[in-house]
């Protein structure tokens, strides 16, 4: 689709459609989706801190343990590179450079990443595989 306007292209891209009189609305998933992901990181943190514990400490909890580490960093670092390109001007521009000219959110990619480190040291597995399973859902319209 050309966009000529910047307001246009702005609208389109934070996940406003346009209706029959050419008014922007926010898609059904651009509503929710903040509420939704409110519950889902605090049914998370939730399940990390009150559940039971995983499994013994053996050779398999320490990889697991160095991923969730490994995986954690990889979202900071992340997240930060997207920083660099996107803070000051998300409103303004629509940013095609860094990390945005390889994929289209990938701030969501990195908290994905991040999250995922969170869910991996529970040493949960089925905490894991679910939180993975449930966001891949429910990014999926999104990134």
């Amino acid at each position: 689709m050309i966009v000529d306007d910047k307001i246009t292209l702005s609208k389109l891209a934070a996940g406003y459609e346009k209706n029959e009189k050419n008014i922007y609305n926010k898609s059904a998933v651009e509503r929710y989706r903040k509420l939704v992901v409110w519950f889902l990181y605090t049914g998370i943190f939730a399940a990390v801190i009150f559940g039971p514990s995983g499994t013994e400490r053996d050779q398999l909890f320490e990889y697991s343990e160095m991923a969730s580490y490994l995986l954690v960093a990889v979202a900071t670092v992340g997240r930060l590179w997207c920083g660099i390109y996107v803070f000051g001007r998300k409103s303004k521009l629509l940013c095609q450079e860094g990390p945005y000219s390889i994929c289209r959110n990938p701030l969501y990619i990195f908290t994905f990443l991040g999250a995922l480190g969170v869910a991996t040291a529970s040493n949960r597995p089925l905490l894991t595989v679910g939180f993975a399973s449930i966001y891949c859902f429910y990014y999926y319209l999104v990134v």
